[in-house]
C-alpha cells in the first residue's frame, strides 16, 4: 500500500511498502519517495524500518498512510510482530502458534518551513491494540483524519479470517496533542464478504468513506 501528501512547495511525498523476494507485505518496511511532477519519483530514505526482537513491528511494518500538519507529518501503520514460535501462520488465533500480532502503530517527524520532513521518523510506539471481541486477531490498514484538533482513526480488524464476513471497519479517536486513542467497541461497517482499506475523508460537510468490498458481488471499490 502507498500514501501520499503535497508540500507548501508543491512536491509530493510517497510512502510506500517495500518488500523484497515477495509481493506479501506482512515483512515489508517503509520507504519514503519524492516528486515534483507525480511521474518521476526519487528515494529518500526508509521512512519506517521494521524493528528487532520483541517489537510490535519486528516482523512487518506496512499499510502507511500519512497525516500531514504544518508542525509535523505522522505516519500511521500496521506494525507486525515476530510470529509466535518463529514461522507464520496466517489464520493462527491470538497465542497459538504461527500467530501474528497486528497493532496500528505510529511514526513522526518535524516539518521544515515547506511542510516536507525535516528530519528522520521517530518511533511513537503503538497508538491502537486489538481488543477481545470482534477485532481480537489483528489491525491493519489505517486511515487518519484530523477534524478540529480530533484525529478520527479507522482501520480493518477480525477475530477469524478464514471467514471474510468477520472483517470489518472500526473506528478510534484522539486529540491531535496527546494521540490517546479511544475505540469504539463495535465495528463501524461490516458488509457481506468482508471489506477491508477503509478511506475517509470529509467534503461538503459530509463524511464518505471508500471501501474495499470482497463481497459476491466482485472485489470492487464502494463509496459509503
Amino acid at each position: 500500500m502507498a500514501t501520499c501528501y503535497r508540500d507548501r512547495r508543491g512536491v509530493y511525498h510517497l510512502f510506500a511498502d517495500y518488500m523484497i523476494g515477495t509481493t506479501i507485505s506482512w515483512t515489508a518496511e517503509i520507504r519514503h519517495y519524492r516528486s515534483g511532477d507525480l511521474r518521476n519519483w526519487e528515494f529518500i530514505e526508509t521512512a519506517v524500518p521494521k524493528g528487532k526482537g520483541e517489537a510490535p513491528d519486528a516482523y512487518g511494518a506496512a499499510s502507511p498512510h500519512v497525516l500531514a500538519t504544518d508542525e509535523r507529518i505522522y505516519l500511521f501503520y500496521a506494525g507486525r510482530a515476530n510470529p509466535v514460535g518463529g514461522k507464520p501462520d496466517t489464520y493462527a488465533p491470538r497465542g497459538q502458534q504461527g500467530y501474528v500480532a497486528g497493532r496500528i502503530l505510529l511514526a513522526s517527524a518535524k516539518t521544515d518551513e515547506h511542510g516536507a520532513p525535516a528530519e528522520a521518523f521517530r518511533k511513537q510506539g503503538v497508538v491502537l491494540e486489538p481488543g477481545d471481541g470482534w477485532d481480537s486477531m489483528r489491525l491493519d490498514d489505517p486511515c487518519a483524519v484530523l477534524d478540529n484538533g480530533t484525529v478520527h482513526l479507522f482501520f480493518k480488524g477480525f477475530d477469524n479470517n478464514r471467514d471474510r464476513n468477520r472483517v470489518r471497519a472500526g473506528y478510534a479517536r484522539a486529540q491531535l496533542a496527546h494521540m490517546d486513542f479511544a475505540k469504539h467497541p463495535a465495528p463501524i461497517l461490516s458488509v457481506p464478504g468482508g471489506g477491508e482499506m477503509p478511506r475517509v475523508f470529509r467534503q461538503g460537510g459530509r463524511w464518505h468513506l471508500f471501501y474495499h468490498h470482497f463481497g459476491s458481488g466482485g472485489i470492487c471499490w464502494r463509496h459509503h
